[in-house]
């Protein structure tokens, strides 16, 4: 909001569009909230199966397609537009988290019964600042500041956007994350690259420098397990090793 203000405070005669915009994504995901969710679950990681909010709420979001659709008709008919417009930019429809949980599994494992767990928000700070503090496996993306945002809910009016420049959004989110997850599984590598997102051990596995589109999904599954399975047994081989030493 300071920088709306900055705007009717200094923009004198000169006309200005403010677009609050909703999350931005694409085929690719691109959209820092999602592929994280995208890799949790892909990953199993702990955090997949829990959430502190309400988990019906949600993130509103918007196809980068839309967006650029929208600058265009903005900008063809910018003679007829007032001096200040402020235009809120999203989807209709917002996915809760628990049924964007829900046809992630789906996509990624098969699974129709993945478990999203509430936990309390003081339970939930702790977490986030122990895995803040220790970074065990990587860089967390959920701080503890985040906590206590988990149950807002963003529904966007786009009734201006209508009636401004008769703008609609033609892509959703519920359509395009199978186009999301396909991208994932055809080269995990790339997809990985292009969310500058950390890499995991059983892609490292695989080839470090090489892509991997030319191995399947199925293949690249059971060699994520194999490397887990090994991570673990040296674990267990590493603790005993500790328990009987002197």
């Amino acid at each position: 909001m300071r920088t709306e203000q900055v705007i009717r405070q200094e923009r004198g005669d000169v006309p200005a569009v403010i677009l609050r915009l909703a999350g931005v994504y694409d085929e690719l995901g691109h959209s820092a909230p999602l592929p994280r969710q995208i890799q949790r679950i892909l990953e199993r990681d702990p955090t997949a199966y829990v959430f502190t909010g309400n988990p019906r709420h949600g993130q509103a979001m918007v196809h980068l397609d839309d967006v650029l659709d929208l600058c265009i008709r903005l900008v063809e008919r910018r003679g007829e537009l007032p001096p200040e417009l402020v235009l809120e930019v999203g989807e209709p429809e917002t996915l809760g988290y628990a049924e964007l949980q829900a046809i992630l599994a789906r996509l990624i494992h098969g699974e129709e019964d993945w478990k999203t767990i509430v936990v309390p928000k003081p339970l939930a700070k702790l977490g986030a600042w122990v895995m803040e503090a220790l970074r065990l496996w990587r860089i967390p993306f959920v701080k503890p500041w985040m906590i206590d945002r988990a149950d807002d809910h963003y529904e966007l009016d786009i009734s201006r956007a209508r009636t401004a420049v008769g703008w609609e959004p033609k892509q959703r989110l519920r359509e395009t994350l199978p186009k999301v997850v396909a991208a994932l599984k055809a080269d995990p590598w790339a997809w990985y690259r292009e969310n500058e997102l950390q890499v995991p051990a059983w892609l490292e596995a695989v080839a470090p420098q090489a892509p991997t589109g030319d191995l399947s999904w199925e293949r690249l599954q059971e060699l994520r397990d194999k490397v887990g399975r090994m991570t673990a047994a040296s674990a267990g081989q590493a603790h005993a090793e500790h328990r009987m030493s002197p």
